[in-house]
């Protein structure tokens, strides 16, 4: 299995800040590493505007707030140990029923 993706490797950008319990387990279950010393466990939430605050628990495992870039490399490892090559700065520039065109090179379908 290849991968590709135009931009360069690791992703930085602002999301995936935190993981809520239900996404944390998801992740492990699909083979990703998330170790302690990778972030931070949070145990609920709180919204709050000029007028209104409202919060909660979560129930059972905890959240965990992370960097994205940390999340991208952990995702990466997981990828590479199912056995997938990962290209980066390969942008997908076309799309056949015999394969891709991406980074400037021509990959085959199986």
């Amino acid at each position: 299995m290849i991968v590709a993706d135009g931009a360069h490797y690791p992703i930085e950008k602002a999301c995936g800040e935190g993981l809520m319990p239900g996404t944390a387990q998801a992740l492990r279950e699909l083979g990703v590493e998330i170790r302690k010393e990778d972030g931070h466990e949070f145990h609920g939430i709180q919204f709050v505007d000029e007028k209104r605050r409202v919060q909660a628990e979560f129930p059972g495992a905890p959240a965990i707030g992370m960097r994205r870039r940390k999340l991208h490399e952990r995702m990466a490892q997981a990828a590479e140990k199912a056995g997938a090559t990962l290209l980066w700065n390969a942008p997908v520039t076309g799309i056949q029923v015999h394969g891709v065109h991406a980074g400037g090179r021509f990959y085959g379908a199986r």
